[in-house]
């Protein structure tokens, strides 16, 4: 009994990101590396904000390393973008993803964008200035890119919503540690957008930021809190809108098939601006990696483009 309740909290940590308290992550990195992280707390505790630079708080030395596959086959040259998970439960697909990168030292910038969870009430797509501290060194902001991105209208600085945003802070730590040299841009999309407001979004992103050293990350978990079954036929369903690119019928979507439609749109028009080419790389669900809980469950994709 007391190991089913093990497993079940630790499934409940590791499957969001979004349910990791800030205030209990910020003990635990204090108790691990309390000259590195230096944290200012704001009035009631529960918002979060640094200093100088955000912190990659969801890291678990344990996990990450515990997860990194054995074995990678053929890598793939000539990559353009990948679509990866931001749940930490699934950290052997991230580790996947940026092994099968071909070439990686060549890329000089990342690019994240992934969903904003929290905010429901704004069109603004927020970044942040600060560089990242992560376990493997500081991962710097790309000023060129930052200085561009804020010429677009709807870009703005909010450091502290960055900062707890797992869709982009639970990958800054595999950015760093596969791609010691990068700097990033990180971006998070509201689910308010419109299709056309985010072709002008896209437009804009693959204009004036995305080049040939530049990586796309597309941070995206799919279907949510359906059963197993029913959840790989919504994932068989999304994946078919995503080879045809039918960006009408994604944007209808909601948690039953992908958690952003919007980030999933935009990076595929990225995609179709650089002519990328995509090559399926894994699909797993969550009772695939811990088989607790069959009713309720979250899934995944890997893809590469080239």
């Amino acid at each position: 009994m007391k190991k089913t309740i093990l497993i079940l909290v630790s499934l409940a940590v590791l499957l969001s990101g979004c349910t990791l308290s800030v205030d209990s992550v910020e003990n635990k990195e204090a108790e691990n590396s309390e000259d590195v992280y230096n944290n200012e707390e704001i009035e009631n505790d529960i918002e979060y904000k640094s200093s100088g630079y955000n912190n990659s708080l969801f890291y678990e030395p344990k996990d990450f390393y515990s997860t990194i596959p054995k074995n990678i086959d053929k890598k793939i040259d000539g990559v353009k973008g990948i679509v990866c998970t931001h749940h930490l439960l699934a950290s052997e697909m991230l580790h996947e993803a940026f092994l099968k990168i071909d070439n990686i030292e060549k890329y000089k910038n990342v690019v994240i964008i992934g969903p904003d969870h929290n905010t429901t009430d704004t069109k603004n797509i927020y970044t942040t200035q600060l560089d990242w501290m992560t376990p493997f060194g500081r991962l710097e902001i790309s000023q060129d890119a930052l200085e561009t991105a804020l010429e677009y209208e709807s870009i703005v600085i909010e450091d502290s919503i960055l900062e707890r945003e797992h869709s982009n802070a639970a990958l800054v730590h595999f950015v760093k540690y596969y791609m010691p040299d990068v700097k990033i841009l990180n971006l998070t999309l509201p689910g308010t957008l419109d299709l056309q407001e985010l072709l002008d979004f896209t437009s804009f992103l693959e204009e004036e930021i995305i080049d040939g050293e530049t990586l796309l990350i597309g941070s995206i978990d799919f279907s949510h809190y359906l059963d197993y079954d029913t959840a790989n036929k919504k994932d068989d369903e999304t994946y078919k809108k995503i080879q045809e690119r039918n960006f009408v019928d994604i944007m209808n979507f909601d948690n039953d098939n992908v958690d952003s439609p919007q980030t999933l749109v935009a990076f595929l028009e990225v995609m179709n601006r650089l002519d990328g080419e995509l090559t399926f790389i894994n699909d797993k669900n969550s009772y695939d990696i811990i088989s607790v809980d069959k009713s309720e469950t979250t899934s995944y994709f890997t893809l590469i483009y080239n």
